[in-house]
């Protein structure tokens, strides 16, 4: 290694530590540097918040209180500066930094509680509480108290995204009150659900209190938004995602708006449940993703909680690889609980039918002492007869939405805002070029095309943007012409795809020109890009004992970008949900953010083969996998990275590693047998809430041998333990509240 390298790595180095250790020393201070004290998850047992202006905080309040409206005006939701500290069932204490406001739209969040408590939105500027930075502390009548814990606990037993959500004893400002903590819909909520990072969506309330009309809500312009703005900005990946995420949610919003506003045929005397968005629509032709939203449905008829349908309150997932959205529950307002349920005598649509039939044989898989565990450790309490009984009456209300008689969702879809005059307002639409819009007004009768910067856009899709006319704009959809239609085509990435049948289940899908040949007779699979930005799929189902060899191109003229193309894809390769018995990879000359890439997927691989990959080699997130051996040569940077699994490895023979060999990070517990490194700037790096076992670990030409500390916010330090090394103690760097064991 030069000395210029040598001493560049140094000082790159330091100043990442030095930046980490000032950020621990000043915005957090915990009563243990521990580690083993936050590498388990350990229950909340209370919090104490002290807002820095608690006068003001007092004189903000009681405005609220006084103001003749029913609603809680936006003006009234300051931000304040605030301390928070939390105690934790380990006997451990963190004092956190946290910016906190008053949080819900009507006065219920203010009234029905000892003086000066409100409901909050609170933010954490420093650490976090179970790996989350952002959440509400809500005052439980306004969520129906127990009955949230019960539809939260059932609703996570059945495998649907759901917020953490319990109860915590809390001092604020010196007044003594139980909240009930609900995580935000952030990243940390989709990473705890083995989900990456991508739009999150919900519908756009910034008109729903202006006025009201004879549905009591004034909702006729309310569309959806994404409501994680700053993911948007991020590049033109993430607009082009974003784009077609909020135009296949806008397309169910605009039918329920039209069917409601227009024709009244969704909102009918024949049913009282038919008001929903389409499931057909946010399912897009995916049979999984039609399965669960149809089953959501049913379930929030079933439990009373049908306000978490109304389109204002819905929240949603979109999944760029697959193209569809998943419900995130969101503010049921429930009534399940202490109530015998009644049955209703109306009709319902074929798709709650579905879903009831689905949802009531997920329902008798339920084991009702899990779930009372799961009910208990959120800090209510129920006996194990009562909530069986409750499990029985939901299951007699689904039988009873199956037994109904089935009315077809009559709507004609029609250009929606002709009909509405608005001034004020404009409708938008995605222009031909990445950051071009089509900006008309609601009768169509005259549009121009307008070119946004990124951060407009963004706001665009956040559903904020006014432009220097004060005008306000709503995206509505990713075509003007299929809007005119009145059923947009949704079309999500500008690259061909090519599906087919690989083994079983398994589904094998090609973006742009990449090339494949299949011998199943000896189970091999050739790959062969012929532009950088092909990209191939293996999903779903189970591949055993198959050979895949991907040959990549080598571009000089690659044009780099955001790590992941149009459909949220980092390798040249990835392997998502699905299982692998003695599967061996191999790749060479890869120009992707990863050559590999392995997505929830389970099992064993035999072998990992990369040479020459632009960038990181092999990247795993949220699997759980043992490899017999891994060899990489040439990355660009890391040669291998693990997140969010469990993950085993026999051999691994690493070289030339740009930056890290080997990456371990975000809460996963690994193990290696033998490792031996050539040429890298870090041999082993593991990071945040991460726990790695080295039984023998050789380096040569490496700066630092052995690092263990902690990068992001919503994670804990690091552990490693390692039996044999060759590094002298000045090449292995430990963060305080990380820990390296050498047991040898």
């Amino acid at each position: 290694m030069s000395r210029h390298r040598y001493f560049l790595a140094i000082c790159s180095l330091f100043l990442s530590f030095f930046a980490v250790n000032l950020y621990a020393a000043e915005d957090l201070v915990c009563s243990s540097l521990e580690v083993k004290d936050f590498l388990e998850r350990h229950q909340l047992k209370s919090l104490d918040i002290e807002t820095r202006k608690s006068r003001k905080w007092a004189t903000n309040y009681f405005k609220i209180l006084l103001d003749p409206v029913r609603n809680i005006q936006p003006d009234r939701k300051k931000k304040f500066k605030a301390t928070l500290k939390a105690s934790f069932d380990n006997g451990v204490t963190c004092q956190f930094k946290a910016r906190i406001r008053i949080h819900g739209d009507w006065k219920d969040h203010v009234k029905g509680a000892p003086a000066l408590i409100t409901s909050l939105d609170v933010k954490l500027e420093s650490g976090n509480i179970d790996s989350v930075v952002g959440f509400k502390l809500l005052l439980p009548h306004t969520r129906k108290s127990d009955n949230e814990i019960f539809v939260v606990s059932l609703l996570d037993q059945l495998g649907f995204i759901t917020p953490k959500t319990y109860y915590v004893p809390t001092v604020f400002n010196g007044v003594r009150y139980v909240y009930l903590f609900q995580e935000k819909a952030r990243k940390e909520l989709l990473e705890s659900q083995l989900l990456r990072e991508a739009p999150i969506l919900e519908g756009d309330e910034r008109f729903a209190w202006l006025d009201t009309d004879k549905h009591g809500v004034y909702d006729r312009l309310g569309l959806a938004r994404i409501a994680n703005e700053n993911w948007i900005s991020k590049g033109e990946s993430s607009l082009l995602i974003s784009q077609a995420a909020l135009g296949l949610l806008n397309e169910a919003y605009l039918e329920y708006l039209t069917g409601a506003r227009m024709n009244q045929t969704i909102a009918s005397d024949e049913t009282e449940y038919g008001v929903f968005l389409n499931p057909d629509i946010l399912a897009n032709n995916n049979a999984y993703a039609r399965r669960k939203n149809n089953e959501y449905i049913a379930l929030m008829i079933a439990l009373n909680a049908t306000h978490a349908l109304a389109p204002h309150n819905r929240k949603f997932y979109y999944d760029p690889v697959y193209r569809y959205l998943l419900p995130i529950y969101y503010d049921g307002d429930a009534n399940v609980l202490g109530n015998e349920i009644s049955k209703s005598t109306k009709s319902f649509l074929p798709s709650d039918i579905s879903g009831a039939r689905s949802a009531l044989q997920s329902l008798r898989k339920i084991d009702s002492k899990v779930l009372l565990q799961q009910y208990e450790n959120r800090g209510a309490k129920i006996q194990l007869v009562d909530l069986e009984r409750v499990l029985g009456e939901i299951a007699a209300r689904l039988e009873n939405i199956i037994e109904s008689n089935g009315i077809p969702r009559n709507v004609q879809n029609k250009p929606y805002f002709s009909t509405l005059d608005e001034p004020g307002k404009i409708i938008a639409f995605s222009g031909e070029r990445p950051l071009e819009i089509v900006a008309c007004n609601f009768a169509m009768s005259n549009c121009d095309e307008e070119v946004l910067s990124l951060v407009d856009y963004a706001k665009l899709l956040n559903g904020r943007y006014v432009n220097h006319q004060q005008l306000e704009y709503l995206y509505v959809g990713t075509s003007k012409t299929g809007y005119l239609r009145g059923r947009e085509t949704h079309q999500t990435d500008q690259h061909k795809t090519n599906v087919s049948a690989l083994d079983g289940e398994v589904k094998l899908t090609l973006y742009g020109s990449m090339q494949a040949s299949i011998d199943r007779e000896n189970r091999v699979l050739y790959l062969t890009q012929k532009k950088s930005s092909d990209r191939a799929l293996i999903s779903g189902g189970i591949l055993t004992d198959w050979k895949i060899e991907l040959v990549g191109i080598n571009d000089a003229n690659y044009p780099g970008g955001q790590r992941f193309d149009e459909n949220l894809l980092t390798g040249c390769l990835t392997l998502q949900d699905l299982a692998l018995n003695d599967v061996s990879i191999s790749t060479t000359s890869t120009h992707c953010e990863d050559a590999i890439n392995l997505v929830r997927a389970k099992g064993h691989v035999s072998s990992i083969r990369i040479i020459n990959s632009q960038s990181d080699a092999l990247d795993a997130d949220f699997s759980d996998l043992e490899f017999s051996a891994i060899d990489i040569t040439n990355a660009g940077n890391d040669c291998f990275d693990f997140s969010a699994g469990t993950y085993v490895v026999e051999t691994s023979n690493l070289s030339q590693c740009s930056d890290k060999a080997i990456s371990v990070g975000e809460g996963s517990t690994t193990k290696f047998n033998k490792v031996v490194v050539r040429s890298a700037e870090i041999g082993i790096a593991v990071k945040d809430s991460s726990i790695s076992e080295i039984d023998s670990a050789e380096f040569y030409d490496v700066t630092y041998c052995l690092v263990a500390n902690r990068k992001k916010q919503e994670f804990w330090g690091s552990e490693i333990k390692v039996r044999s090394h060759n590094c002298a103690d000045n090449r292995i760097v430990q963060e305080p509240g990380s820990l390296i064991e050498v047991r040898g």
